[in-house]
This record gives C-alpha cells, sequence and structure tokens, in this order.
C-alpha cells in the first residue's frame, strides 16, 4: 500500500497523509516525485497539496486516510534543489512546511490552477518604433536590420533573431530606445 505524504499551507507545522487518487494505476504511483501538486480534500473543502514523498505506510490508521482527489500535475514545477531549499527554509525558520511550499507557486498554481507552458520569447515594435521612418537607423545596420524584421511581422521570436545574426545586445539598445 503506497502512502501520500503532503504538505498543505496551513498554520500547522505537520504534514498529511492521502491515499492514491481513486482510479490511479498503483503502478505510477511509487514513480511520483516530490513537488508534484495534488487536489485533496481537507476538512470541509478541497485545498492544493505539495507532494514530499510517497511512503509505505503511514502512523494514521489504513480506514482513516482519505484519497487524494486529483493529481494536478503529471512532473514537479520546481526543480529538486529548490525543493530542497524550500524544506530547509521550513525546518531552520520553524515554519509550516505547507505555506512555505505555497509560496514558491503563483496564486494561480497555489489554487490548482493547470500550469501553462510559456510561449517562445520574442519581440515586438512599440507605436514609436512603428511609427520610423525607413532607413531611420541607417548609421546602426544591426538595429536597421531588427527593425525591418518587425515591421514585417506582428512579433518575432529571439531564435528568429538570432537566424539573422542579431545579438540580444542590439534587441537591448532598441528596447532602451523605446522602439
Amino acid at each position: 500500500m503506497s502512502v501520500l505524504n503532503l504538505a498543505i499551507a496551513t498554520p500547522l507545522r505537520q504534514t498529511f497523509d492521502y491515499m492514491p487518487p481513486e482510479g490511479m494505476d498503483p503502478s505510477r504511483v511509487t514513480d511520483l516525485q516530490p513537488g508534484i501538486r495534488l487536489r485533496v480534500p481537507f476538512g470541509k473543502r478541497e485545498v492544493t497539496g505539495y507532494l514530499l514523498a510517497v511512503k509505505d505506510a503511514s502512523e494514521v490508521e489504513p480506514r482513516a486516510l482519505r484519497p487524494a482527489i486529483a493529481l494536478l500535475d503529471p512532473a514537479p514545477l520546481v526543480d529538486p534543489r529548490l525543493m530542497g531549499l524550500a524544506l530547509w527554509a521550513a525546518e531552520y525558520y520553524q515554519h509550516p512546511v505547507g505555506e512555505v511550499l505555497c509560496a514558491l507557486f503563483p496564486r494561480s498554481l497555489r489554487e490548482g490552477q493547470p500550469h501553462r507552458e510559456w510561449g517562445e520569447p520574442g519581440w515586438r515594435l512599440t507605436a514609436r518604433g512603428r511609427g520610423l521612418p525607413e532607413g531611420a537607423l541607417a548609421r546602426a545596420p544591426r538595429q536597421a536590420q531588427a527593425i525591418a524584421l518587425l515591421q514585417q511581422c506582428d512579433a518575432v521570436s529571439t531564435a528568429r533573431f538570432k537566424e539573422h545574426g542579431i545579438s540580444s545586445a542590439v534587441l537591448s539598445k532598441l528596447r532602451d530606445l523605446g522602439l
């Protein structure tokens, strides 16, 4: 029997044991990694819990353990080093581990919303940059090339600029100019 040891954002300085969500393949339970978020019942409400460990048994009687409602993440959203730092901080500062882990996440993730992958970083012109006449940056050819690319498209990825030989320093300079 596998038991999930979770930290929950509460002023109590303890962790809580739960059974895996109903219908979850038992062979997958042991593959769960610390830092994964789960939706769990806590009193009369549902909250987000943060997995600390998968244990073989609990000090709580198995009949008293409630199942988690849902697995929110297929993989941890924080790397092991950050997780270790959070656990160390909770211990060192004598603060509830659930509240410390909760502080690692933005509000939407604390509330159990799904994690959205970031898009590719990109650049677009400001109103001032769109109003530049052609050839305005003739004395700075790389900046002029970057402006020309941006005038052709609504937004251009950083990778595309690199394909054209335009460095991040050139883009930073355009940003500093308000273009």
